[in-house]
């Protein structure tokens, strides 16, 4: 298993660099770090943190020490902003490659996925 993890990390890792890819990711964050600015919010580390805990949003209010009804409006108010619906399953994926990759904690690991295997 280990194996096959480090050959697609490898396979990601190119990709980490890719300017179009990073382009991307500043579109669906750009907007909502603008808004958190203006408006005192916290929603691009709402995304961030959601995008981490796998789309749990349970998880995501644990992490921000927030009710889980503050994630649900936060998540409407990022569909609002973003034009994206971080819930849809496909958008979620592409959303949390590009991050993992942007970031590069796809191609470490994150800490909670490790534990798991």
């Amino acid at each position: 298993m280990t194996d096959a993890r480090d050959a697609l990390r490898r396979e990601l890792a190119r990709m980490r660099d890719n300017t179009h890819l990073r382009a991307a990711w500043q579109e669906v964050v750009a907007p909502l770090a603008a808004y958190d600015l203006d408006h005192g919010t916290d929603l691009r580390a709402t995304l961030e943190a959601y995008l981490l805990s796998g789309g749990s949003v349970t998880a995501t209010a644990e992490h921000l020490f927030l009710h889980r009804n503050s994630v649900m409006y936060r998540l409407q108010r990022i569909r609002d902003i973003a034009g994206l619906d971080p819930q849809e399953p496909k958008t979620r994926l592409l959303l949390t490659l590009a991050q993992g990759l942007v970031t590069g904690w796809a191609l470490e690991g994150s800490p909670a996925r490790e534990e798991e295997t």
